[in-house]
Protein backbone atom coordinates (compact mmCIF):
# COMPACT_ATOMS: atom_id res chain seq x y z
CA UNK A 1 0.00 0.00 0.00
CA UNK A 2 2.86 2.42 0.71
CA UNK A 3 5.37 0.75 -0.98
CA UNK A 4 7.97 0.54 1.23
CA UNK A 5 10.15 -2.66 2.35
CA UNK A 6 8.47 -4.72 4.55
CA UNK A 7 11.31 -3.85 7.62
CA UNK A 8 10.63 -0.26 6.99
CA UNK A 9 6.42 -0.70 7.33
CA UNK A 10 5.92 1.78 10.77
CA UNK A 11 2.95 0.66 12.96
CA UNK A 12 0.76 3.28 11.69
CA UNK A 13 1.69 2.25 7.72
CA UNK A 14 0.26 -1.30 9.12
CA UNK A 15 -3.09 -0.07 10.63
CA UNK A 16 -3.80 1.96 8.05
CA UNK A 17 -2.91 -1.46 5.32
CA UNK A 18 -5.48 -3.33 7.85
CA UNK A 19 -8.11 -0.14 7.61
CA UNK A 20 -7.56 -0.48 3.64
CA UNK A 21 -7.70 -4.48 3.48
CA UNK A 22 -10.98 -4.63 5.04
CA UNK A 23 -12.59 -1.80 4.08
CA UNK A 24 -12.07 -2.03 0.39
CA UNK A 25 -12.66 -6.50 0.57
CA UNK A 26 -16.61 -5.02 2.27
CA UNK A 27 -16.86 -2.71 -0.32
CA UNK A 28 -15.97 0.73 1.22
CA UNK A 29 -15.66 3.53 -1.46
CA UNK A 30 -12.46 6.17 -0.88
CA UNK A 31 -14.60 8.75 0.89
CA UNK A 32 -15.54 6.13 3.56
CA UNK A 33 -12.33 4.19 3.80
CA UNK A 34 -11.49 8.16 4.58
CA UNK A 35 -14.53 7.83 7.39
CA UNK A 36 -13.07 4.22 8.82
CA UNK A 37 -9.42 5.87 8.85
CA UNK A 38 -10.77 8.27 11.30
CA UNK A 39 -12.60 6.10 13.36
CA UNK A 40 -9.35 4.26 13.86
CA UNK A 41 -7.58 7.58 14.58
CA UNK A 42 -5.61 7.49 11.19
CA UNK A 43 -5.62 10.28 8.68
CA UNK A 44 -5.53 9.86 5.50
CA UNK A 45 -7.14 11.88 2.62
CA UNK A 46 -9.69 11.21 -0.43
CA UNK A 47 -6.33 10.87 -2.97
CA UNK A 48 -5.23 8.41 -0.43
CA UNK A 49 -7.96 6.29 -0.30
CA UNK A 50 -8.36 6.15 -3.50
CA UNK A 51 -4.79 5.59 -4.46
CA UNK A 52 -5.11 2.48 -1.78
CA UNK A 53 -8.13 1.58 -3.49
CA UNK A 54 -6.28 1.55 -7.08
CA UNK A 55 -3.43 -0.62 -5.50
CA UNK A 56 -5.90 -2.92 -3.86
CA UNK A 57 -7.80 -4.09 -6.88
CA UNK A 58 -4.90 -4.07 -9.16
CA UNK A 59 -3.17 -7.28 -6.18
CA UNK A 60 -6.86 -8.08 -6.26
CA UNK A 61 -7.84 -8.61 -9.52
CA UNK A 62 -10.43 -11.75 -9.60
CA UNK A 63 -12.18 -9.59 -6.75
CA UNK A 64 -13.98 -7.40 -9.10
CA UNK A 65 -15.69 -10.28 -11.02
CA UNK A 66 -16.72 -12.30 -7.99
CA UNK A 67 -18.57 -9.40 -7.04
CA UNK A 68 -19.86 -8.04 -10.25
CA UNK A 69 -20.96 -11.90 -10.36
CA UNK A 70 -22.44 -11.83 -6.30
CA UNK A 71 -24.13 -8.80 -7.08
CA UNK A 72 -26.07 -10.22 -10.13
CA UNK A 73 -26.95 -13.36 -8.31
CA UNK A 74 -28.13 -11.66 -5.15
CA UNK A 75 -29.90 -9.05 -7.31
CA UNK A 76 -31.55 -11.99 -9.24
CA UNK A 77 -32.49 -14.55 -5.98
CA UNK A 78 -32.35 -12.23 -3.50
CA UNK A 79 -29.69 -14.72 -1.41
CA UNK A 80 -26.17 -14.91 -0.59
CA UNK A 81 -24.56 -18.03 0.36
CA UNK A 82 -21.21 -18.22 2.37
CA UNK A 83 -18.85 -21.21 2.25
CA UNK A 84 -20.52 -23.62 4.43
CA UNK A 85 -24.41 -22.75 2.29
CA UNK A 86 -25.72 -20.62 5.05
CA UNK A 87 -27.31 -17.89 3.74
CA UNK A 88 -28.64 -14.37 4.32
CA UNK A 89 -31.80 -12.73 2.28
CA UNK A 90 -32.24 -9.51 1.06
CA UNK A 91 -35.38 -7.79 0.24
CA UNK A 92 -35.62 -5.84 -3.09
CA UNK A 93 -36.18 -2.83 -1.46
CA UNK A 94 -33.67 -3.11 0.65
CA UNK A 95 -31.54 -3.24 -2.49
CA UNK A 96 -33.56 0.26 -3.81
CA UNK A 97 -33.41 2.34 -0.70
CA UNK A 98 -29.75 1.66 -0.44
CA UNK A 99 -27.37 0.37 -3.02
CA UNK A 100 -24.31 0.95 -1.64
CA UNK A 101 -25.05 -0.69 1.88
CA UNK A 102 -26.52 -3.79 0.16
CA UNK A 103 -23.36 -3.83 -1.70
CA UNK A 104 -21.35 -3.47 1.42
CA UNK A 105 -23.39 -5.97 3.51
CA UNK A 106 -23.20 -8.38 0.46
CA UNK A 107 -19.92 -8.92 0.35
CA UNK A 108 -19.42 -9.53 4.01
CA UNK A 109 -22.18 -12.14 3.97
CA UNK A 110 -19.90 -14.89 2.67
CA UNK A 111 -16.27 -13.53 3.98
CA UNK A 112 -18.06 -13.28 7.47
CA UNK A 113 -20.44 -16.18 7.42
CA UNK A 114 -17.80 -18.62 6.25
CA UNK A 115 -14.85 -17.14 8.81
CA UNK A 116 -17.20 -17.13 11.70
CA UNK A 117 -18.10 -20.50 10.75
CA UNK A 118 -14.72 -21.94 10.82
CA UNK A 119 -13.82 -20.12 13.93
Amino acid sequence: MYEVAFEEVTASQRDGSKVANFGIGYGASPPKLVEIAALNGLTITEKQAAEFSRRWYAVFPGYSQWKKELIANTTRTLRVRDAFMGFRDFTRKKIAEDRGGFERELCNGPVQGSGAKIC
